[in-house]
């Protein structure tokens, strides 16, 4: 069963998050993320808030991404850069099954 991640951000309105969704994507696929969707929550109660879903294809497969992700420079600087512009408000990590 799939493993979904899904985080949602305080990010600035007036700023692009598109670039740095585009960043973290890549890192997340070369450590064995099958895909990521991201997008600015448009109504209710997190309207403007950024809202993130990245796709590993099995428990083990999410574990070894985890490993070599916090090991990763460029993984720990796109941490380092991220938090200085947002701020976490859920993670959500799903077993996800397709019907």
């Amino acid at each position: 069963m799939a493993i979904i991640v899904v985080n949602r951000v305080k990010y600035d309105a007036s700023a692009d998050h598109r670039p740095r969704m585009r960043e973290i994507a890549a890192i997340a696929k070369r450590h064995g993320a099958v895909s990521m969707r991201a997008g600015r929550c448009i109504a209710g109660p997190y309207t403007g808030q950024v809202v993130s879903a990245i796709t590993f294809p099995d428990g083990a497969g999410f574990g070894r991404a985890l490993d070599s992700m916090l090991a990763d420079p460029e993984y720990q600087r796109f941490v380092a850069e991220v938090v200085k512009d947002s701020e976490l408000q859920d993670r959500w990590i799903i077993v996800g099954e397709e019907f």
